[in-house]
């Protein structure tokens, strides 16, 4: 006969983390549109967790790079690990790291640049390592399991003639949501300080944030920011964590989607227009997972 006053089992832990070193693709070169092939890979350097957790672990030394000489990078690793400890608590940590990125465009009449022959986005090397905790009860906790790097980040402008000009970013990193605020937490500071909110809710993206409201989420229920507050161009600071340079594009720094069990971090992310045009992501972490029966 079953005993029913035995106790319930500890549901179990569902593990989802996920990691991505580099990739990209251009969508037009010399004025005619791309389509991207199944059987052209992409992105270099992935690890990802089945559900019973473990270790995942990618290295690519010299990946194939389809779209080069506009969107090149080296060596790519990966890593993604999920562990249950003694007392149920499930750790994922994420880990990504790539050499020799170096993604360039050139500007267009249209741009309005003169003298310039081409504008590239270039590092030597840039590493994300995330970390998340989930306890059996309660919100999980997010981290930022090292500081990020992205070692000699920097715009290069090379003109028609005279030397290139190189300017460094130097990116500011500041979010609670990846330093051990759960949700809730992140939600109440949000909604009943008025300093935490000024400080934080320029970074939030969608509906103009108000004091006294909870951060604005998407359509799919998460909180759009950046682990990026600002950031400094050669002598110049810039807030926030987006730069458009014209006759390049668009560069995002540090994308942070934001739940209540999860976390998606990307460290640095390109839109670039003009003639080649694409897009480019280096350096990425997705860290949940979910409790079930």
């Amino acid at each position: 006969m079953a005993n029913g006053n035995a106790p319930k089992p500890a549901p179990r832990f569902y593990f989802r983390g996920n990691s991505m070193a580099s990739g990209g693709y251009l969508t037009r070169l010399d004025g005619k549109p791309i389509t991207l092939d199944p059987n052209v890979m992409t992105v270099h350097g992935e690890s990802s967790l089945p559900t019973i957790g473990g270790v995942s672990h990618s290295v690519v030394d010299a990946p194939h790079l389809p779209f080069a000489p506009w969107i090149t990078y080296g060596r790519c690793e990966t890593r993604a690990t999920g562990i249950t400890a003694p007392d149920g608590t499930n750790t994922t940590t994420i880990y990504s790291t790539v050499a020799g990125v170096r993604v360039k465009t050139r500007p267009s009449p249209e741009d309005k640049v003169p003298n310039v022959k081409e504008i590239a986005l270039q590092a030597t090397a840039i590493t994300l390592s995330v970390k998340s905790v989930h306890p059996l009860q309660g919100q999980p906790q997010f981290f930022l399991a090292q500081q990020p790097q992205v070692q000699a980040l920097a715009l290069q402008i090379i003109p028609l003639q005279g030397d290139p000009v190189t300017l460094s970013f130097q990116l500011t990193f500041d979010q609670p949501l990846m330093n051990g605020y759960t949700l809730d937490r992140f939600e109440s500071e949000f909604v009943n300080d008025r300093k935490f909110f000024d400080h934080y809710s320029p970074g939030c993206r969608g509906v103009a944030p108000k004091f006294g409201c909870k951060p604005p989420r998407n359509s799919s229920g998460y909180i759009l920011t950046s682990i990026v507050n600002g950031f400094k161009l050669g002598d110049k600071f810039y807030p926030g964590n987006e730069f458009v340079q014209p006759g390049f594009g668009k560069i995002t720094f540090g994308t942070l989607l934001a739940d209540g069990g999860s976390r998606r971090v990307t460290l640095v992310e390109t839109h670039f227009g003009s003639d080649p045009a694409g897009s480019s992501s280096h350096g990425g972490a997705d860290s949940n997972g979910v409790y079930g029966n």
